[in-house]
């Protein structure tokens, strides 16, 4: 029987042709072609490695490092699984502590095991490097051999292989005496750097489902840690998106951050983590709030200055952020949200505020730096420092190179198999039908939304920094995504930040939910 005609090529169409100039950056010729295209078709035939999925980390650099650390809760079952009973339940706390945390438990250990001589040292990391490659065995399974090796640091990528094989121990135990020897104590390393291989394996790909920060100490070691990661992917949440706008300079977006920073005492996030000033609201409240008890804004946690004073702070910003957020309002009239520019709304003389039609006396009336002519206008006092801080915020490397990670991993949503992945909602109707709103002239819903959104974000980044020759617009979107009724990372009517702190009646602090959030119980919905 003649063998088949061999398949023809496919026409080579101009969208075709930019694909595979793309990719002869990569494979040069068709040999260099064939072996990836063989090597992915094997990969089909391995069992899909883990993929971690993590929401909400608000700040918590901490726990975030220990859910990694021990690829949630995945490693101690499988080293059971592995090892057996092999292990003493007592050496088996101390392997795993080495994989959680090699660096913290071999300064633990370092002192017992150099003091018991070279020989005897040598033994010790060449039978602990043995466990380490048991474990890496049972993970590797589900990869490819190169992808293996390259995870590898390349000063332990030799001794590591050979480890794996298992072939010449000897080998290996002279390799691990020569890092060891004239005190460099890179046999130590070697430790290290195989429990940074298997936490890379335990997790194929970390998926972080929005909000790096806020509430929480320190966003900017969140994202240092996220970009250590071998593999992580992000998807926006609303607490991301205020705090991109803010790099950009957008005063809103800025006032925001600084508003949660104070509430929840975090200024060292800003001060140690960015660089950014805060001294300049100091100044304000000595100006404008120096009298003002500010009972209605007490603050949580502790922090270095003391409680009063950030109180006022914390007052003072977010009087400027309504500011802000009103003339945005006004700006943006297809937003609908001119029912939430409420400073206007204020009867100083009578100490009442007009929602919905319906006038509510004010608990807090020390509103000295609104100018009931021009209610959304920023004092001399406040411009002042809102030029100092916004300039603060643009000048941060720091929170640029962060931010622009976020915009390039980032996304609104993402797909891996059947599993649909994003921060929030997808807007709807109470009939459950998706919600539409006005993006760039067009009314889009559902998918069209998010990626219109992703859209939008992209290309403000693009753009760069506010400024007075480059209005950026587009970053008024940023804001939007924080606390939009039909924002997608939202999935509320309203933010009631005013109403909390100014108005007794609780009722009118409650924030409504979209329907999304009930009928997403509902399996013909889904």
């Amino acid at each position: 029987m003649p063998p088949a005609a061999p398949t023809p090529p496919a026409p080579l169409t101009p969208e075709r042709l930019r694909y595979l100039t793309a990719l002869s950056a990569s494979y040069p010729n068709r040999f260099d072609a064939l072996r990836e295209t063989a090597g992915l078709a094997a990969t089909l035939t391995l069992n899909a490695p883990t993929i971690h999925v993590i929401s909400d980390v608000h700040g918590e650099d901490v726990k975030l490092r220990h859910v990694i650390h021990n690829a949630s809760g995945a490693l101690r079952p499988l080293v059971e699984s592995v090892l057996k009973d092999r292990l003493t339940p007592t050496e088996r706390e101390r392997f795993l502590a080495t994989l959680y945390y090699p660096r913290e438990a071999l300064q633990r250990l370092t002192p017992q095991v150099v003091a018991s001589g070279p020989e005897a040292r040598t033994r010790w990391v060449f039978d602990t490097l043995s466990l380490q490659c048991e474990i890496i065995r049972a993970l590797r399974r589900n990869y490819r051999r190169n992808h293996v090796t390259a995870l590898v640091e390349p000063e332990f990528r030799e001794l590591l292989v050979e480890m794996l094989s298992a072939a010449r121990p000897d080998y290996c135990r002279a390799m691990l005496a020569a890092f060891a020897g004239r005190g460099h104590n890179r046999d130590f390393g070697a430790i290290r750097a195989a429990s940074r291989l298997i936490r890379s394996l335990a997790c194929a790909e970390l998926i972080v489902a929005g909000d790096m920060g806020d509430r929480g100490p320190r966003i900017d070691k969140v994202i240092d840690t996220l970009m250590a990661q071998p593999n992580c992917s992000v998807l926006w949440g609303n607490h991301d998106a205020i705090w991109m706008g803010a790099a950009l300079g957008h005063d809103a977006c800025i006032l925001t951050v600084l508003r949660f920073s104070a509430r929840y005492r975090r200024a060292a996030q800003l001060e140690e983590g960015y660089g950014i000033l805060t001294t300049p609201l100091e100044k304000l409240i000595r100006a404008c709030y120096g009298d003002d008890p500010a009972e209605q804004w007490k603050t949580k946690g502790d922090g270095q200055r003391d409680a009063l004073t950030v109180a006022r702070m914390q007052k003072a910003i977010a009087i400027m952020q309504f500011k802000a957020e009103g003339r945005l309002f006004a700006a943006r009239p297809g937003w609908n949200l001119d029912h939430r520019r409420l400073l206007h709304r204020i009867d100083l003389k009578a100490g009442t505020v007009t929602i919905d039609g319906t006038a509510h006396p004010l608990v807090d009336r020390h509103l000295p730096t609104i100018d009931p002519a021009d209610p959304y206008a920023y004092s001399k006092d406040e411009a002042e420092c809102m030029d100092r801080i916004r300039r603060s915020f643009i000048a941060s490397k720091k929170l640029r190179e962060q931010m622009h990670w976020l915009v390039r991993k980032g996304g609104m949503w993402t797909r891996r198999d059947d599993v649909l992945i994003y921060h929030a909602c997808v807007p709807v109707d109470a009939a459950g039908e998706p919600q539409g709103i006005d993006v760039e002239g067009r009314t889009v819903a559902g998918r069209e939304l998010m990626d219109a959104l992703q859209s939008v974000t992209r290309r403000a980044f693009r753009k760069g920094a506010i400024s007075t020759a480059n209005p950026n617009p587009d970053a008024d979107w940023l804001y939007y995504l924080w606390g939009g009724p039909g924002s997608p990372l939202f999935g509320k009517d309203k933010l009631s930040t005013f109403e909390t702190h100014f108005i007794a009646d609780k009722a009118t602090h409650k924030e409504h939910k979209n329907p999304y959030f009930e009928l997403m119980h509902d399996a013909a919905f889904v």
